[in-house]
């Protein structure tokens, strides 16, 4: 009785090792449809490298294409104040019939007056001087027709009075040697410097995103490849674990801590799945979505950004100090402008005329014998000025503010350099301390497996060795992201 006892003990324990080796087959077999495959097939992918992605980002990023219309307007402008060197070319005549009338009886009595009058000219400022200059041919003719009293007879009066005049204008105070006239020249020139300049910066600030974006695209496609030999160290690490309880040497909970691992990792692999995704989602407006990053690109930079020296670059060498101080310049060259405008307007007035005058047309048109002169002064100021003055003051109160910005934008600027200079130093040792982890990691599990087969070592130990290496790996790969990152703002930030 005794022997039939031990005998269904013996077979109760081989069935329950029996049921415990199927459950955890069956959980294996749950798990293997949940398995990820890679997104994108190396073979059907098209690789693109960084220049070649920052290109086609520079071609089509509707921000660079505004940046450019930018600098076309100020090219515009540029060419709209040129208009003060324009010659206007004037033209003007008039044909006037009126009703002649008299007082009392004369020898003659007017009946209607027929005149015609004709000008056509040329103005044009210098802006170099401020002299206003105008040529003009001017034409006067008149009949009239009326009639002799004594004796009684019809009776016409024709005159012709050509002329030729030229006047010169040239300010003595206000507008001085052209002062205001070359202002909006030499604005707009100056204002298309600044958009020259504010255009490298405004594209160098929008590339940035996309220059960290393609990074951060390998960070993604490269910690895919760290879950997915994760998963795969740990699908072996299964087998080897339900091996051994088929042979009696695991027990049950040891199958699921293996389990419990891989689906852990399977977790993790389709949360960094769902941001690749979400990336390659935001490159589609500009790539095909067949390209992958080039995982080599990434790691030249590194080693090129990893080796280099960072110094602190002074604020008066970068383009940011740059358009600060040429606005400066150009509100400066504002006031001195709006300085000269609250003179009064003293004008000197020069004017010849070559003239003549006939009762025979052809004999007057035929020569300009005579000729008149005259020089005059005007003079004009509105009492009190309020209008000029408080626009020079607008102007001054800005200079000021622009000071106050400038030192704002450096104190701005070194903080912003420091912080960079300390996170590129900082990462730099950082990432040479978890190199150094990773490899005594790597060393660990692998004593650790051997151990694990000698049923030396508790399942637990070398599952935490498996987390630590898979996290391990990819805080190495976001620290050398990050790295590249805070490279991509010190350049942004000191040129």
């Amino acid at each position: 009785m005794k022997k039939v006892n031990n005998v269904f003990r013996i077979n109760k324990i081989a069935l329950q090792r029996m049921i415990s080796v199927l459950y955890s087959i069956l959980a294996i077999l749950y798990c293997i449809p949940l398995l990820p495959y890679p997104i994108i097939a190396q073979e059907n992918a098209t690789i693109i490298s960084y220049e070649q992605y920052i290109s086609v980002i520079t071609q089509k990023l509707p921000q660079i294409k505004n940046n450019v219309l930018q600098v076309e307007k100020a090219y515009n402008q540029v060419e709209k104040a040129k208009s003060v060197d324009d010659t206007n070319l004037i033209a003007k005549g008039q044909y006037a019939r009126q009703k002649m009338y008299t007082t009392g009886k004369s020898l003659y009595e007017p009946d209607y007056k027929q005149s015609y009058y004709g000008y056509t000219g040329i103005e044009q400022t210098l802006a170099s001087t401020g002299t206003r200059v105008s040529l003009g041919l001017e034409y006067n003719a008149s009949s009239i027709t009326g009639n002799l009293t004594i004796p009684p007879q019809a009776y016409s009066v024709d005159e012709y009075r050509p002329s030729i005049t030229a006047t010169i204008t040239q300010p003595l105070l206000k507008n001085a040697f052209g002062i205001i006239d070359r202002y909006v020249k030499n604005s707009a020139a100056m204002k298309l410097e600044i958009q020259k300049l504010q255009q490298l910066q405004d594209d160098q600030s929008v590339l940035n995103y996309y220059k960290k974006l393609y990074f951060n695209w390998v960070l993604y496609r490269q910690a895919l490849d760290i879950w997915q030999e994760s998963i795969t160290n740990a699908r072996s690490l299964v087998d080897s674990v339900q091996r051994k309880a088929r042979a009696g040497l695991a027990e049950n909970d040891d199958v699921q801590r293996a389990v419990s691992s891989l689906l852990n990792y399977e977790a993790q692999y389709k949360q960094y799945e769902i941001a690749y995704k979400s990336l390659c989602d935001e490159l589609s407006l500009y790539f095909d979505t067949s390209i992958t990053p080039h995982i080599n690109d990434m790691n030249s930079m590194f080693d090129n950004v990893v080796s280099a020296e960072y110094t602190e670059v002074p604020f008066e060498k970068t383009r940011s100090w740059l358009i600060v101080k040429k606005n400066m310049d150009v509100m400066q060259y504002t006031i001195n402008v709006a300085d000269n405008s609250t003179l009064p307007q003293m004008n000197l007035i020069l004017s010849a005329s070559r003239k003549n005058y006939s009762d025979q047309q052809r004999e007057a048109l035929s020569k300009l014998p005579d000729t008149d002169y005259s020089v005059g002064v005007e003079f004009s100021y509105p009492l009190g000025n309020h209008d000029a003055d408080a626009q020079l003051k607008d102007y001054e109160l800005s200079l000021k503010e622009l000071e106050h910005n400038l030192l704002i934008t450096q104190n701005s600027y070194y903080k912003s350099l420091r912080t960079i200079m300390q996170y590129l130093n900082g990462y730099k040792e950082l990432i040479a301390t978890h190199n150094k982890n990773l490899q005594a990691l790597i060393s660990q599990r692998q004593t650790e497996r051997k151990k694990y087969e000698q049923a030396r070592l508790d399942l637990q130990y070398l599952i935490n060795t498996e987390n630590s290496i898979a996290m391990e790996k990819l805080t190495l790969l976001q620290l050398k992201v990050g790295l590249l990152g805070y490279y991509i703002d010190y350049k942004d930030l000191t040129e």
